[in-house]
């Protein structure tokens, strides 16, 4: 079909949308172009532009569906066919872990703080692999708790415990190794855990239980040096303990805050929360301290989800989620049981528009419907069903890393992979899915917008963002818009079959590749006694070659399937058992 843009030929396969505007003799720049792909959604019926095939489908119960997902739609239904792979775990070293923090650094890399029995250490992690690939002592001897903080891409804070000083030291990471700077001491006479929180790439904040209150201590960072400012207290409150801390958005005045979760030891150990705040002069202001958890709590994770609210992991009587608005911190959900008591083996991570609540060596996702908390299937990622001591951090997309102690390999230190689809959890997942591409989010039972061909509005698309599969393709040129083309508009398709030994003109070898090619190849992956492979330049008319062995093979073509048979199984590509690939151009 001939496609105008601004009066101009769009022709060309497998090249993006301007390139083909190109070629088809338009002169005018990307940035006209691009403008003139934005009207087309308002303008759908311009002279030549395709016709964009938009249609709905209801999400399949129990799945979710994310805008720009590949999915199959079956009479009318919407669903990603997908196949759940096995976890990698990558063992660090063989130093028993006692304690570990967690955290993306860049694109690349994550920083594992992990402790131990003789001495805390900053290990690099691969976000591709999981694996560590540099590792250095934070510390000469043992300490009670750990925790660090991304400050820029290159630079991190790592913040320890000893029996009563808490310290902090600034890493410096350059290419695949980690150098640390001086020791700085922020405050002595510290009890129970004490979270570091950046502020920004120059300020962190220190939160711990000293003088039986809950503290804040704010700090400057200067290159690797760290200058310890200011000191506030909680007001009123008595010997914090489980402390745990997530940023949560700037107010409407630039200042800082920080949400803080924590048992209040004062008050029955019930788990509270209180926004600080964090001025540009480094004062500290408190909100109202409110109760999430009646119960004597533990174990306190908490996290800030892109839905604007604060997600929360913690043990009672059994391990519990509640969310809450930080907005409004009495606007929450009920508390739902997510397993049974599991201390030192609980954590909670944000994962793009997902959380995931780990605990015993499993993990599910998340997710909130208003007030309301629901679950996703549950993955067990370790046979041991114990992994105490986890921390986890977003890797990339929808994959994250959780490092842990492996009670099933003497507790050392280990760290794995693990990938988000819909709301399901495992190692990876085998995406068979590719009629078209789910131009909105949604769940079971949702009606969403379905693209199959043409330019659509996409909300979630970045421009050069590209989706392959093995049906639908899409390109996007411009934010919130997709390109797609059918299976068969990036100008070619590939597959491969499996031989079963059959040959002869009653028996051929069908490849039905949904349009009349110009070319075929078929190349032999694993043929036994068959070798080389087949070229067939088809144009219109039925051809027939030789194979390098000799045997004549016979060929036909309709509009949708290329037919060969020989006098051997081998000599028409199918040998029993013997795999072969073929690429077909239109």
């Amino acid at each position: 079909m001939a496609i105008k843009v601004n009066g101009k030929l769009v022709a060309g396969l497998g090249k993006s949308a301007y390139e083909q505007a190109q070629e088809g003799g338009y002169t005018g720049t990307e940035e006209e172009f691009i403008s003139a792909l934005a009207n087309i959604g308002s303008n759908p019926t311009a002279e030549g532009l395709p016709v964009n095939d938009v249609r709905t489908g209801t999400v399949r119960d129990g799945q979710s569906i994310a805008a720009g997902d590949v999915v199959n739609v079956q009479n009318g239904e919407v669903y990603r066919d997908v196949v759940t792979q096995k976890n990698v775990e990558n063992r660090l070293n063989t130093v028993v872990m006692t304690g570990s923090d967690l955290f993306k650094l860049n694109e690349s890399y994550s920083i594992l703080i992990g402790n131990s029995s003789s001495n805390p250490a900053a290990y690099l992690i691969d976000n591709t692999t999981g694996k560590s690939v540099y590792g250095v002592s934070a510390y000469l001897s043992a300490v009670l708790s750990v925790s660090g903080a991304r400050l820029d891409d290159t630079h991190f804070v790592v913040q320890a415990l000893t029996q009563t000083t808490l310290f902090a030291k600034i890493g410096t990471v350059n290419g695949t190794s980690i150098s640390l700077g001086e020791q700085t001491n922020i405050i002595s006479a510290v009890t129970g855990s004490a979270p570091v929180v950046a502020l920004e790439a120059d300020r962190i904040m220190s939160i711990f239980t000293s003088s039986s209150k809950l503290g804040i201590g704010i700090s400057l960072v200067n290159g690797t040096t760290i200058t310890q400012k200011q000191t506030y207290y909680l007001p009123g409150n008595v010997n914090a303990g489980h402390i745990s801390a997530t940023r949560i958005p700037d107010d409407d005045s630039g200042n800082k805050r920080v949400c803080i979760c924590f048992s209040d030891t004062g008050d029955g150990n019930k788990g509270k929360s209180v926004i600080a705040t964090v001025d540009s002069a480094n004062a500290v202001t408190f909100g109202d301290v409110v109760t999430f958890n009646e119960a004597s709590t533990t174990d306190i994770h908490c996290t800030y989800s892109l839905d604007g609210w604060v997600y929360v992991l913690f043990i009672d009587s059994a391990t519990q989620m509640i969310a809450f608005n930080p907005e409004l911190l009495t606007e929450k959900t009920d508390k739902k049981q997510v397993a049974g008591s599991a201390p030192n083996r609980v954590e909670i991570c944000a994962v793009g528009h997902s959380v995931v609540g780990i605990y015993n060596g499993y993990a599910k996702t998340i997710y909130r419907t208003e007030n309301v908390l629901n679950f996703g299937g549950q993955f067990s990622w370790n046979d041991s069903m114990s992994a105490p001591y986890p921390s986890a951090s977003i890797a990339e997309n929808n994959r994250f890393i959780i490092a842990y102690a492996d009670t099933g390999n003497s507790s050392y230190g280990t760290t794995t992979i693990l990938e988000i689809s819909g709301n399901q959890i495992a190692g990876s997942f085998l995406n068979n899915s590719k009629d078209a591409i789910a131009l909105e989010s949604g769940k079971g039972g949702d009606t969403i917008k379905l693209g199959f061909g043409g330019y659509c509005a996409c909300e979630s698309m970045t421009a050069g963002q590209m989706i392959d599969s093995e049906g639908v393709t899409a390109y996007s040129p411009l934010d919130g818009w997709l390109e797609i083309k059918y299976p068969w508009a990036k100008g070619y398709v590939t597959g491969e079959y499996t031989g079963d030994g059959t040959y002869g003109a009653d028996n051929p070898t069908v490849i039905d590749v949904g349009f009349r090619p110009e070319c075929l190849i078929i190349g032999a992956e694993s043929a036994n006694s068959a070798t080389g492979a087949v070229f067939v330049l088809l144009n219109g008319v039925n051809l027939s070659y030789s194979l390098p062995n000799g045997g004549a093979v016979n060929v036909s073509v309709n509009e949708s399937q290329i037919l060969f048979y020989a006098n051997s199984a081998s000599g028409q590509m199918n040998a029993s058992g013997s795999v072969y690939r073929y690429i077909a151009w239109r």
